[in-house]
């Protein structure tokens, strides 16, 4: 069973999926309604099919999106996130209905019969032994050892979620002698405590199980690990329902947990007076549970790294390492690769000649020649922090001010534009090169839309919009040899640090309206 949580305007939403199929969109109509800008009218539809529930785009404007890849369809999986435009919707995968909370009293004074102490100290053995409990002997610290030894070479063998639960719940019934239980995970979207393995040892016993809702908030919360010998002679237990109806006799509960961090709760219980836990047991319980948290952060760890370097790898082809790494930091609070309307400076930069070159020279050599001279420029966009957006044939198209947001992105490009006419120069001296490479540049400045554009098959990251096309032309029919054009928007916000030369209002191949440019000369001072 899962659950769809998304969140809008600062409210999370649920939806729990039960019937087929569920529409996902825009419109009132739709079963998942969400109102953002970004989403279709009907963007989605999610079926059950095979025992599965698939989500299947609906020739949406924006598309679905997986771990930064476009989806026509895609099997909907616990901890997923899918991205319908700039919402995503995270799958939170429940247990059977069979787990039911209940409240109960909450005495102040200790119950005769039963323990609540803090886990790590279970762990460690340091818990009173008294005559009910028996204290293990010598023979039982022997197989507690070996019997950890197995349980932790089985953890971490195990690299997905629901196959390391499952797999702890099998060691725990063949280390514990439970007749029934199971295990709850903190969800983060969901804020709480979610089932997501019941266990019976005899089929014949399933039905629901019941637990006290302030028990499992304070074995999660406190980290505090709890056994009692007759749940019906504890109030916290005795109003159960579980126990009126199955006798229950015997209950552990334990928190998972890693160093100073709960995710989740483990229950076990027994409903036969000759079984019962033992001191030795709720130490094994409890080790075992603080195992199973460590494998889970793990697993959970393992995931996030590997949707980062993804993120990563995609990333370092556009931005140098270091704003890489900060836009990875920034993630967390805005979705910057979404598309979405930016403020950005735009550079177009070529090579003057080059089809003129490419007759004289040998294709391997005018290959060398081409990756030197676009490895200079990429040098100078990542030096001021500017996104590489492609290269098209002997010319490269960046931008700055997307996905990291500058104030002075327009100063930036011009900065980069006069260094790589700088640097260029010392291409020229370092190759000997007759006659020299030049280069012409157009910038402009203004709004475009910003961020994954693609198909299906492909993605890129860029930006979209008259500004493009503006700068484009600027570079392609303005500028001259070793000549960098700027646009009168880009001037306006550089116009203080920058000399130039008026070169009036410009008509402009495929453009209605004229366009006011510069020639920038040099940086003031």
């Amino acid at each position: 069973m899962l659950v769809i949580v998304w969140e809008v305007g600062g409210k999370t939403q649920r939806f729990q999926l039960e019937r087929s199929p569920v529409r996902v969109g825009r419109a009132l109509d739709n079963d998942i309604v969400i109102p953002d800008i970004s989403v279709s009218r009907y963007h989605a539809v999610i079926a059950h099919e095979d025992g599965q529930w698939v989500i299947r785009d609906m020739g949406s404007r924006n598309g679905l999106r997986v771990q930064d890849r476009f989806v026509t369809e895609h099997v909907l999986r616990d901890g997923e996130q899918v991205w319908l435009g700039n919402v995503s919707l995270n799958c939170v995968a429940l247990a059977d209905e069979r787990i039911e909370f209940q409240e109960a009293p909450s005495p102040e004074e200790p119950v005769e019969g039963t323990i609540i102490r803090p886990a790590a100290d279970i762990a460690l053995g340091r818990v009173e032994v008294t005559p009910q409990l028996r204290a293990p002997a010598p023979a039982a610290e022997v197989d507690l050892i070996s019997s950890l030894l197995d349980v932790i070479q089985k953890l971490l063998s195990l690299h997905s979620l629901e196959d390391l639960l499952n797999a702890f719940m099998d060691l725990v019934f063949a280390h514990i002698p439970a007749e029934r239980g199971f295990l709850l995970l903190y969800d983060e979207h969901l804020g709480e405590l979610v089932p997501r393995v019941v266990r019976f040892r005899h089929p014949r016993s399933e039905g629901r199980i019941a637990i006290s809702r302030h028990i499992a908030r304070k074995v999660f919360d406190e980290r505090v690990a709890v056994l009692t010998l007759d749940a019906q002679a504890d109030p916290r237990f005795a109003g159960e329902a579980s126990v009126i109806m199955h006798g229950i006799r015997s209950v552990m509960c334990a928190p998972l947990w890693a160093q100073d961090r709960s995710v989740g709760v483990i229950f076990v219980d027994t409903v036969t007076r000759t079984v019962g836990f033992t001191q030795q047991h709720l130490q094994m319980f409890t080790l075992m549970a603080n195992m199973a948290g460590v494998a889970i952060e793990q697993a959970r760890l393992r995931a996030s790294i590997q949707r980062e370097q993804a993120i990563r790898a995609r990333l370092e082809r556009y931005h140098s390492p270091a704003v890489v790494e900060q836009i990875l930091a920034d993630r967390g609070r805005i979705t910057l690769l979404e598309p979405q309307e930016r403020e950005v400076t735009v550079l177009f930069a070529d090579m003057v000649g080059f089809s003129s070159r490419a007759e004289t020279m040998e294709p391997k050599q005018l290959t060398a020649l081409l990756n030197d001279f676009l490895s200079e420029l990429v040098e100078v966009v990542f030096e001021y922090e500017g996104t590489l957006d492609k290269f098209m044939g002997d010319a490269v198209m960046a931008f700055f001010g997307a996905p990291r947001a500058f104030e002075d992105h327009a100063l930036r490009a011009v900065r980069a534009a006069l260094a790589m006419r700088q640097r260029i120069q010392a291409f020229n001296e370092r190759r000997y090169l007759t006659p020299p490479v030049q280069i012409r540049v157009g910038i402009n400045t203004g709004k475009v839309v910003a961020g994954d554009i693609g198909s299906p098959r492909r993605v890129e990251y860029t930006v979209l919009g008259n500004t493009v096309n503006v700068a484009s032309r600027l570079e392609n029919f303005v500028a001259k040899p070793d000549q960098i054009v700027i646009s009168e928007a880009t001037y306006e916000q550089v116009q203080t640090a920058v000399e130039v030369v008026d070169l009036g209002w410009l008509d402009l191949k495929g453009l209605q309206q004229k366009v006011h440019a510069y020639e920038l000369v040099r940086l003031k001072g």
